[in-house]
């Protein structure tokens, strides 16, 4: 038996043409438009009914996400090229009339091909950096040094009446600059190191001032294109200075969940900047998860806000099964939380950073934590040897003694 599509049912496969995303799907739509049901459609390609079911779903799936449906068509609310229809309550009111409530989230995939594109065309015909000289003293071969940045949330703006305690683009400037140039004072001289920058570096991803996800206000200091500008120039200057104290460094440059698509494009910008360089490996992921091993040690690092410390062991696995059956020590390192926590989790640990950032007007009414940041030196058969931890009052006094 074979169920011929009416009127309506053929406009409905005809709409779905615009949302083939293989070959193999626009021929089968276009089977079931010229042929009007699945039978035909699968005897008219000489492939079984089953496949033709198949391929119908998933094209309806990706309609469906942008907002196109058996029910009704939601394309005019949905922006097309950048989005995905989440989350759709129908409701049946006492009137009889339907009532539709429908979630447009950006589509990660796609604004991350489109920040990538955007920096691309930024860097066209952008002249690398100069080279930095190696350092000449002698450095430690068997040890690695590690500078975590948590959460600096640069482009943030707090008032110390309300929030106790004051931030913007310049204090964040100096007091990162200030937090680097004491670990590095008080971190051994080690041949290798890495910068592992966990993620919202930057307070916002565009000029909506506006969290990408949840949509919520956000307190900022300046215009989004000048915390962009001011985000390069420190994060150029952190490398910069860790170049003239170690001879090898190695960036990881993590999204956040405040600027999941800036932080990305201003990890291509950084690989271009020190393309010339080969003592810098700039590492911009194109996942949430990244690892780095050290002799029997592998770190991995991600935000933190899509995963539990506890699922973290499946993603490590999932990623690096060979790496977690060779290492004896294995690590995650988020931030997100903006506090300290360590716990340790069977077969590997997990800790969380704090912020060297003030509190925001929405983060002060409900948290307090320690701001400050830390330089790990690891071992390679033994992990973990030893750590420096600077807070914001010690970078602020001496900054005041200075003057």
């Amino acid at each position: 038996m074979s169920i011929s599509l009416n009127q309506d049912e053929s406009s409905s496969i005809a709409n779905l043409l615009d949302y083939c995303e293989t070959p193999k799907q626009t021929q089968v739509i276009r089977a079931m438009m010229s042929e009007g049901s699945q039978r035909k459609a699968a005897k008219l390609l000489g492939v079984g009914k089953n496949t033709i079911a198949h391929h119908i779903g998933r094209v309806r799936a990706t309609a469906a996400s942008k907002g196109l449906t058996e029910r009704m068509d939601l394309r005019d609310a949905v922006p097309q090229q950048t989005h995905t229809l989440g989350k759709m309550t129908v409701q049946l009111g006492s009137d009889g009339i339907e009532k539709v409530w429908a979630r447009a989230e950006p589509d990660r995939e796609k604004l991350q091909l489109v920040a990538r594109e955007l920096a691309d065309n930024i860097t066209q015909g952008f002249k690398p950096l100069p080279t930095i000289a190696a350092p000449r003293r002698k450095a430690i071969s068997d040890r690695l040094a590690a500078y975590v940045i948590a959460d600096l949330h640069l482009g943030m703006y707090a008032w110390k009446a309300e929030t106790g305690g004051d931030y913007d683009c310049e204090i964040a400037r100096r007091i990162l600059g200030g937090a680097m140039q004491l670990l590095m004072e008080r971190t051994p001289d080690t041949e290798s190191a890495i910068i592992a920058q966990l993620g919202d570096y930057l307070h916002m991803t565009d000029e909506t001032n506006e969290t990408p996800r949840g949509k919520n206000r956000l307190d900022v200091d300046t215009r989004w294109k000048r915390v962009v500008r001011i985000g390069e120039e420190l994060y150029v200057s952190t490398i910069q200075a860790a170049l003239k104290k170690h001879k090898h460094v190695t960036v990881y440059n993590v999204r956040g969940n405040h600027d999941m698509y800036v932080a990305y494009m201003l990890g291509r910008t950084l690989q271009r900047a020190f393309a010339k360089n080969n003592r810098v490996t700039i590492v911009n992921p194109e996942c949430d998860y990244v690892y780095h091993r050290f002799g029997n040690n592998l770190i991995g690092m991600t935000h933190g806000h899509l995963a539990k410390p506890q699922d973290l062991g499946d993603k490590m696995m999932e990623h690096r099964r060979t790496d977690v059956g060779e290492c004896s020590r294995c690590y995650w390192w988020t931030g997100h939380i903006h506090h300290e926590t360590v716990k340790r989790f069977g077969w590997y640990s997990h800790e969380s950073f704090t912020t060297i950032a003030a509190n925001d007007a929405h983060a002060a009414e409900r948290y307090t934590s320690n701001r400050t940041m830390d330089s790990i030196v690891i071992d390679p058969v033994y992990g973990i040897r030893d750590r420096t931890t600077v807070t914001v009052d010690e970078i602020e006094s001496l900054s005041l003694a200075s003057k």
